[in-house]
């Protein structure tokens, strides 16, 4: 309340400096600014007509004034922030028609608009203008601004090759960015790596970019989140779910205070998909809920289709999995009585035998205990079998024929073992009788 009460003051207090003057001064813009991000937490709309009032008293010097292009850089920003792409476009386009102060920087937010509605190819095009300014201009810092954006774009078209191309045109100048410009290019050629297949380079150069984000990032939360993001990826790539687990974990919870909502919905994605190859996937997504309900985001209707969409996936699964598990247990009490049959059969055949030593009443009672015993292991090896030969005729028979040979020396053993006790009568004693 105490907050909201100062934030009404300092709206006050801008308000009456335009009654009292047509101008700025850049302090009164950086207040404007200022007060504009408190607003746009609580009340975009609000923050939506601060900065329409401000752009009406700016107007004048609207492309000359080099201060009031601080406002007109942030105004775009906003746009973009709210989804307004269509009006954060028409700023780029007319701060580049009238060659506004400063307005290479326009191409940045011409590059993350298309970005963000998934025109990667307009999103090179902005950046490789910026990248021509910073040419001619023969400034360093922006050439490597300009190539690392580039670069991005090229990963979100999953063109590794190019990413690789782009780096290499400021490999050697790298050292003279700043850290982030660094930490950038080691997270971008590590998810080249990724995509490239090279999973022990992916994992060496995302590791040298979260150590230097761990030690200079000015936004932790969000470049530690990417570093465990895509550490996270690699490691699923490499089996290893366990510990992509952990890493997608600490990217969720460093974003517990951070408004991307589609990142948040990636990183739950992500846990989901581990958790269901891991054999949960019902705890896969109740993690993600979890991470959900402590989010402050109101998610889009698509966003909540896909949650929908992964409950269903979820719901469907677990369904599956414990058909299975009682269609297993079924299989194995089947197998156990039937197996308990054969023991009692074979059992009778020893106590009927030595009660009749009819040779052949015990080979036919052999023959059919033999039988059983096969009858019941071709049912037991059926699903192990399928998986290896298919439901082909001519392989399925082959590999019954198989283990029924399998079966001739055991009836021999059988008959031998019968009769040396004497359950059934040697061919040579009855001939020599």
């Amino acid at each position: 309340m105490k907050v909201s009460f100062l934030v009404a003051v300092h709206f006050l207090l801008i308000s009456n400096c335009f009654s009292q003057s047509g101008s700025l001064r850049i302090s009164e813009i950086k207040s404007i600014i200022a007060t504009g991000n408190t607003l746009e937490r609580k009340d975009p709309r609000e923050t939506l007509k601060l900065y329409l009032n401000t752009e009406k008293k700016l107007h004048e010097g609207r492309y000359a004034n080099k201060d009031y292009q601080e406002f007109f850089l942030e105004l775009a920003y906003f746009y973009f922030r709210q989804g307004l792409y269509a009006e954060a476009l028409q700023m780029v386009d007319d701060m580049e028609q009238h060659a506004a102060i400063n307005f290479h920087k326009y191409y940045i937010v011409g590059s993350i608009v298309n970005s963000a509605l998934k025109n990667y190819y307009k999103s090179i095009d902005y950046n490789t203008r910026y990248l021509n300014w910073a040419r001619v201009n023969r400034d360093t810092s922006e050439i490597i601004v300009a190539n690392l954006n580039i670069a991005n774009d090229y990963i979100l078209l999953q063109q590794p090759r190019k990413v690789f191309d782009v780096l290499a045109k400021i490999q050697d100048i790298i050292a003279k960015g700043t850290f982030y410009d660094q930490s950038t290019f080691f997270h971008n050629l590590g998810v080249a790596c990724r995509l490239n297949g090279e999973y022990d380079r992916a994992e060496k150069y995302l590791r040298r970019s979260y150590e230097l984000d761990q030690k200079y990032s000015t936004s932790k939360e969000y470049d530690l989140t990417m570093d465990f993001l895509e550490l996270g990826h690699v490691y699923e790539r490499k089996h290893k779910y366990k510990e992509a687990v952990i890493l997608y974990d600490s990217a969720a919870k460093l974003l517990t205070n951070y408004s991307d909502a589609d990142l948040r919905l990636k990183i739950y994605r992500a846990i989901y998909s581990v958790c269901d190859k891991l054999g949960n996937s019902k705890k896969g997504f109740e993690y993600s809920l979890n991470y959900i309900r402590m989010s402050d985001s109101v998610f889009s209707v698509g966003k909540v289709e896909s949650l929908g969409k992964m409950d269903m996936e979820s719901t469907l699964l677990a369904k599956q999995r414990e058909d299975q598990k009682k269609l297993n247990t079924d299989r194995r009490l089947q197998y156990g009585a039937v197996f308990c049959f054969i023991v009692a059969v074979t059992l009778a055949i020893f106590f009927a035998s030595r009660h009749t030593p009819n040779r052949r009443l015990i080979r036919s009672s052999i023959f059919i205990m033999m039988l059983l015993f096969f009858e019941f292991l071709l049912a037991v090896l059926e699903p192990f079998l399928n998986s290896i030969v298919g439901s082909t005729p001519i392989y399925v028979l082959t590999a019954n024929f198989g283990i029924a040979l399998l079966f001739v020396p055991v009836q021999r053993k059988l008959e031998s073992w019968f009769a040396k006790r004497g359950l059934i009568e040697k061919k040579s004693r009855k001939s020599n009788e």
